[in-house]
């Protein structure tokens, strides 16, 4: 750990530039995309994307990993257009965390939301580093939490909505309320 963090990997940290070098050109050259996993493919060669790797590479680098950022990652296999929905899908959860967390009147659910939306940040700050979004099980664990989050989002809403129709539905009938038709069958 210490040589990764304090000494560094120089031949590393190149090798991701290079490859993020790739994914501009190849974003440039394919406006709507090269195709769903084909960056790792264009990256090599035979295709000119390969020169991109102009640096000696160190043993056991590997060369068919995609590129160290989700973000250019998104916008070399699909397209510029794709990447403003791409931030849609992690910026619109994180705006009801943030909302839920300062609204809420509970303390579970606003810790609970608070932390949701400090998860969806770090994953999205991670992205600019890693592609860890193009790994399935981080979306389950993801789309979990945002649907937690909004399930959170509904009981909020439910009980800023009708805090008089809560007390009615919780309030104990009395006889001049209940129907007829139910007095009978009492």
């Amino acid at each position: 750990l210490y040589k990764r963090f304090v000494v560094g990997n120089e031949k590393g940290t190149e090798g991701r530039l290079d490859k993020n070098a790739a994914a501009l050109w190849m974003a440039r050259d394919y406006p709507v995309g090269v195709g769903l996993n084909q960056f790792s493919l264009l990256a090599t060669s035979p295709y000119k994307y390969a020169q991109a790797y102009e640096r000696d590479m160190p043993d056991g680098m590997n060369y068919r990993a995609p590129v160290h950022n989700i973000y250019l990652l998104v916008a070399a296999e699909t397209g510029w257009w794709s990447v403003p929905f791409f931030l849609l899908i992690l910026v619109v959860p994180m705006r009801w965390a943030l909302h839920e967390s300062r609204r809420s009147p509970d303390s579970n659910t606003r810790a609970f939301t608070g932390g949701a939306m400090a998860m969806m940040l770090a994953v999205t700050v991670h992205g600019m580093l890693e592609y860890q979004l193009r790994v399935a099980n981080i979306w389950f664990v993801y789309f979990a939490v945002v649907g937690a989050l909004a399930a959170a989002k509904y009981h909020n809403d439910v009980e800023a909505a009708a805090p008089a129709a809560t007390a009615a539905v919780t309030a104990p009938p009395t006889g001049a309320e209940v129907p007829a038709a139910a007095r009978a069958w009492s």
